[in-house]
């Protein structure tokens, strides 16, 4: 077998960078504005679905009004 040795000459190849989430989030929200307020709305609409029991915690047909 021959050992062979890298190139110092040679340029040296780097990994792509890859985006990070918030950067693809605030790209979108130059390129697109009204599509990123809609996303926001709809982002609070399932937090407000998902923490629902959390705001109301009785239940909604049982009431007692004394």
């Amino acid at each position: 077998m021959t050992v062979t040795s890298a190139d110092p000459n040679a340029p040296a190849q780097t990994a792509p960078r890859r985006r990070s989430i918030l950067r693809g989030v605030l790209t979108l929200a130059r390129r697109s504005p009204i599509s990123a307020f809609w996303g926001v709305v709809a982002a609070l609409i399932v937090l407000m679905a998902v923490s629902a029991d959390f705001v109301a915690p009785y239940p909604p047909l049982k009431s007692d009004f004394r």
